[in-house]
């Protein structure tokens, strides 16, 4: 019987392309189902954590010491910041992104270097002195992944010193 694409282990182009001249189907499409049935892991929704807004929950239970999300060396999770003043100031439908995405503190909004469109999951992970996800450099990417084993629709945290001069690892 045929494994599913979740079953199965990563191929090389040249299976890739066979298999797309087999079924008429492009390599990239076979590659972006392996991406969606291999790799993602999580989703985002409303955080257990009171005042949090958005948290990162497993949508499969997940093994540990599995990345998460990545990033190449060198990329910058360094923020910058907003006032609620200024975002006053912007166009109507920017302030409703920075509402909708982004949980303000008392007097700024944070927002990555990048921008918005810099945003993915990683960015919502809540804050625990029990974190369940760690961050570590590899030899070509930053990592976050699981320090133990995630059960489905549990919320995912890291523990934020990480990203300070406190914390062993230090992106600002």
């Amino acid at each position: 019987m045929a494994k599913s694409l979740n079953e199965t282990r990563n191929v090389t182009f040249s299976e890739l392309r066979v298999f797309s001249e087999i079924f008429k189907v492009s390599v990239l499409k076979i590659k972006m189902f392996q991406h969606l049935c291999q790799e993602i892991k999580t989703y985002l929704k409303a955080s257990s954590v009171e005042g949090a807004g958005v948290g990162v929950f497993a949508i499969v239970d997940i093994p540990k010491d599995t990345t998460l999300f990545r990033y190449p060396l060198g990329y910058s999770l360094e923020q910058t910041y907003i006032t609620k003043a200024e975002a006053k100031k912007l166009p109507e439908h920017v302030q409703f992104l920075l509402k909708r995405f982004i949980v303000p503190g008392k007097t700024h909004y944070p927002l990555p270097k990048g921008g918005l469109n810099a945003i993915d999951q990683s960015f919502y992970l809540n804050h625990s002195k029990t974190p369940n996800v760690g961050l570590r450099d590899g030899e070509l990417w930053m990592q976050f992944y699981t320090l133990r084993s995630i059960k489905k629709e549990e919320e995912l945290y890291i523990d934020y010193s990480t990203f300070c001069e406190c914390g062993k690892l230090t992106y600002f």
